[in-house]
């Protein structure tokens, strides 16, 4: 679904419950788009704190060059926005090689190399940007009725940093969300989903994982 994501006032009525949202009125996209966007204010909020960067890492000049990148760009109004489903090819030719029997180890194996997608490009670029990416996080949990498998929204920006959030689902509807931004210039011109799909040929991680534009 295309176009940009509004939440109306029934987004007002979420009740809290032990830390995590619930909601059962507003769409899955909706609220998958509403609950990323938050988390990326929240690293953005880190990106620009200096006292922040200084407590979690030395500030090298190179460093401070990759954290001038990242608090450059304006994360208000992403160009674009895609969802990438379960990897299930890329995960089944790594499980090929794995000789266990436990199934639920199967499971967490997939999860993990799906939620390694952001660190494996940012290190394709580097050590320095890998180091500065990965004290920009952040989590969150809320309830959702009807996520089956892990998912990840990809939120694209006029720059070198989109951001990823990922979003696992657990037992009664649970989320986990984990949101971060990741180093990727070839993401920088992208914005149909024709262009998106044809940078993630390129991306043996996410092979097989299902593509829709959301914004």
């Amino acid at each position: 679904m295309k176009g940009r994501r509004m939440i109306g006032t029934s987004l007002a009525l979420i009740l809290l419950c032990c830390g995590c949202q619930t909601d059962t009125n507003v769409q899955q996209e909706d609220v998958l788009y509403q609950q990323g966007t938050a988390l990326i204010g929240r690293i953005r909020t880190l990106a620009e704190e200096e006292a922040y960067w200084q407590l979690m890492m030395n500030t090298s000049p190179e460093i401070q060059e990759i954290i001038n990148e990242i608090q450059s760009q304006d994360t208000l109004e992403p160009r674009a926005v895609f969802s990438v489903g379960f990897p299930k090819q890329a995960v089944d030719a790594l499980l090929a090689q794995w000789e266990g029997e436990d199934p639920a180890v199967e499971e967490e194996l997939g999860r993990r190399l799906f939620a390694s997608v952001p660190a494996q490009l940012t290190g394709m670029g580097g050590s320095l940007r890998l180091a500065a990416s990965s004290v920009l996080s952040a989590g969150d949990c809320f309830v959702l009725q009807g996520l089956q498998e892990p998912q990840m929204y990809l939120y694209l920006y006029d720059g070198d940093w989109p951001a990823a959030v990922l979003y696992q689902p657990g037992q009664d509807g649970a989320v986990t969300a984990s949101a971060s931004f990741f180093y990727e210039p070839k993401l920088r011109e992208v914005s149909t989903q024709e262009q998106f799909e044809g940078w993630k040929e390129e991306i043996e991680y996410l092979a097989g994982g299902s593509v829709e534009q959301i914004q």
